[in-house]
């Protein structure tokens, strides 16, 4: 099947007016009825795209409030969605609507950076590196950097250039290079 990515607003629209919406798991939401299937895997826009779901498929209905969004989080970073772990993490250490606590966003950070999100392997290394309520350990902000840059994270490239630039200055312009570009 197809697959391409609405913005919020038509797939509401969408959803009301030509098909169904089902929710398979806390993982994935598809229309089905629009011509060649979509299938959305942004769970940043999960609460609000649930809003259209008249009830879900596992009985606790269409989230109304904010703890209701984060029970659907949870329950996708718990079944193992990389994207609701690196959003959980950035809720806990951002302290979006919730306690500023960073022992919560490691973890998730943690569990979503082994998977591979290199968003969540930026976000470690960030945390290691200048984060003032951790101490500085520029070998873990050094580690994470390496592995987001090695997915193409344009922030990793940058901070890592500057954590080496002393001792390879090389390696160093190349990676300030590539995170401009």
């Amino acid at each position: 099947m197809a697959c391409r990515v609405l913005n919020c607003d038509k797939l509401m629209t969408a959803g009301r007016a030509r098909g169904r919406i089902s929710v398979t798991g806390a993982r994935r939401i598809v229309i089905w009825g629009i011509p060649g299937g979509v299938a959305l895997r942004c769970v940043g826009a999960l609460a609000l795209l649930l809003m259209a779901v008249p009830a879900a498929a596992d009985g606790i209905g269409r989230p109304i409030t904010y703890g209701d969004a984060m029970r659907w989080y949870e329950r996708a970073a718990e079944a193992g969605d990389a994207d609701a772990q690196f959003y959980l993490g950035y809720i806990h250490d951002r302290a979006v609507r919730s306690s500023n606590d960073i022992g919560r966003s490691l973890t998730w950070y943690g569990r979503a950076a082994a998977q591979g999100d290199a968003r969540a392997q930026f976000r470690l290394g960030l945390l290691h590196d200048l984060d003032p309520r951790l101490p500085r350990d520029a070998a873990k902000a050094r580690h994470w950097y390496e592995a987001a840059a090695r997915r193409g994270h344009d922030g990793a490239r940058f901070n890592l250039a500057r954590l080496i630039e002393g001792e390879d200055a090389i390696r160093a312009a190349d990676l300030y290079e590539r995170a401009a570009l």
